[in-house]
């Protein structure tokens, strides 16, 4: 098994009933500059925090999200920016090929 898969299974899950952090969205490292809505997760330091849309309020960003590795809650203080419109789809004109 290689390093990383014994840390991912390591961290898998550890931090699912740890007390929720709340923090500042703009203070997470981000995954990719071109991807700001995508963080590190503050505490395992290597899962995601890919940002949360509510399907039953028009895909509005959620304050509410969880680490897809170690589980662990975290709570926006802040507004997050919105990436893109979820409604603005490529192929909604013109030519759908």
């Amino acid at each position: 098994m290689a390093k990383d898969e014994v840390l991912y299974e390591m961290l898998a899950g550890v931090n699912i009933h740890a007390p929720v952090i709340e923090l500042r969205h703009e203070d997470l490292k981000r995954v990719d500059e071109d991807k700001p809505w995508r963080s590190l997760c503050p505490a395992c330091k290597v899962g995601i925090l890919a940002v949360r849309r509510d399907q039953n309020n028009n895909y509005r960003i959620m304050k509410d999200d969880w680490c897809l590795l170690c589980g662990q809650h975290v709570r926006y203080l802040t507004e997050v920016p919105d990436p893109f419109d979820p409604w603005d789809c490529p192929h909604s004109e013109g030519d759908a090929s």
